[in-house]
């Protein structure tokens, strides 16, 4: 992550792992990672970037960094193009792990996006939300 601060794929994973470890210094250092990838992916997405991870990278930063704001609006995004075009089913479990590691409310807003996501998959593709 710190050699191309533009790659978002090492950090993609960084601030979830560090929030699970919970050590001292780790919620500052998933902070600083989810802040990191979301970055990176906005700056992919304006580079006009073709890579078919870079969507579903971008909602689970948004998870990652607790931005409500920012997954709600990605939901929006996905529900006008299409949950293939995210490959949102795949994505939907990370989500729903980052979600757990925060604190309410920020918990249940990021909780009650995950719903308004599901609903858009087939239904067989449905998981239930603990």
């Amino acid at each position: 992550m710190k050699l191309d601060l533009n790659d978002y794929y090492p950090s993609s994973n960084l601030a979830r792992l560090y929030r699970t470890r919970k050590r001292k210094g780790d919620d500052d250092r998933a902070r600083i990672s989810a802040a990191v990838t979301l970055t990176a992916c906005e700056h992919a997405r304006l580079s006009k970037s073709n890579d078919e991870w870079l969507n579903p990278t971008l909602l689970g930063a948004a998870f990652d960094a607790g931005d409500v704001d920012k997954a709600q609006e990605l939901a929006n995004q996905i529900a006008v193009e299409g949950p293939s075009t995210w490959k949102l089913e795949t994505t939907l479990a990370d989500c729903r792990t980052s979600a757990q590691l925060h604190e309410d409310p920020r918990r249940g807003e990021l909780l009650a996006i995950i719903v308004q996501l599901e609903v858009l998959l087939p239904a067989k593709a449905v998981t239930a939300t603990p």
